[in-house]
């Protein structure tokens, strides 16, 4: 079965590979992941060998058959690396509108683009570096969606013009991307993230948490720096921390609000016995009680 599927993904030949697929008994219709991620004796699945190779169709049907996109080799390499390092620009483009993960690495610390650049396909590492910064600002423009619809992230804090205004700003740079996908360059691309960034500051500032005893957030850290291995860091935007996952799960009516013992036992000494919940309607309390207890 391993040898005939490989035959096939080598060959491109679509045709044959849905025709395994037509006998309702064969592991191909019973269990088609099984089947379409066996690898052969060298470790190489079929949709490997595909992308290895260019065949953009097959590429195509085994992702839509149940093939696993993301499946690593014993040295961590993907179909992204394979597609990469041998110059098939095409099919990166299938893969990672498919959903391949840019930032899984082989054991040599490589991404896709570190393994074309090695290998010079220059082609290969203009689209990789394109699509990273077009993922890049997608990312901004679904963390701050996000936060603007979830009551939980923007704590209350976001008034009817700051989600207008918030959603407005995201929906400008999602169409601008709509429209220069295929043409932008990475340095355009990186423009309208730092254009949104800036647009959006003065709105995820009044998420900021001095008041609260926690360690100020300010608005432009909603984006981060983020090392994906030991030889490459990468940008990438990470969402706001919601106001209920800072505390503990079991913090509600009942608990004592102070973040740290000594604060607590400051405050117990004078007698205070104020206790208060994680929820919106009790955070000014809690901001002035901080201040007056701990003076």
């Amino acid at each position: 079965m391993v040898k005939e599927l490989s035959e096939i993904a080598s060959k491109g030949d679509v045709e044959r590979l849905r025709e395994l697929f037509e006998d309702p008994e064969s592991l191909y219709s019973t269990d088609p992941s099984q089947a379409l991620n066996k690898r052969d004796a060298e470790g190489k699945s079929a949709l490997d060998i595909a992308a290895m190779l260019g065949r953009k169709e097959m590429v195509r049907e085994l992702l839509e058959r149940g093939a696993d996109i993301n499946s690593q080799t014993k040295r961590g390499y993907t179909a992204l690396h394979r597609a990469a390092a041998w110059g098939h620009p095409d099919c990166l483009k299938v893969l990672i509108t498919n959903g391949a993960d840019l930032q899984i690495c082989n054991v040599h610390g490589e991404r896709a683009r570190e393994a074309a650049a090695r290998y010079q396909k220059d082609s290969c590492v203009d689209y990789l570096d394109r699509a990273e910064a077009q993922q890049a600002l997608l990312s901004v423009i679904t963390s701050m969606k996000d936060t603007i619809s979830d009551p939980e992230k923007h704590m209350g804090r976001f008034t009817r013009e700051d989600k207008l205004s918030g959603n407005r700003f995201c929906d400008e740079k999602n169409d601008w991307l709509d429209s220069h996908k295929e043409n932008a360059t990475v340095e355009e691309i990186n423009k309208q993230k730092r254009e949104l960034e800036e647009l959006l500051k003065p709105i995820l500032s009044k998420l900021d948490d001095s008041g609260f005893g926690l360690q100020s957030r300010h608005s432009d850290q909603i984006f981060a720096q983020s090392c994906n291995s030991d030889r490459f860091c990468l940008p990438i935007a990470i969402q706001k921390i919601s106001f209920s996952s800072r505390f503990p799960e079991n913090f509600g009516v009942g608990d004592h609000h102070h973040s740290t013992p000594e604060r607590r036992e400051k405050c117990q000494s004078r007698g205070c016995n104020h206790r208060v919940s994680a929820h919106g309607r009790e955070r000014d309390k809690l901001k002035y009680h901080h201040r007056t207890c701990t003076t």
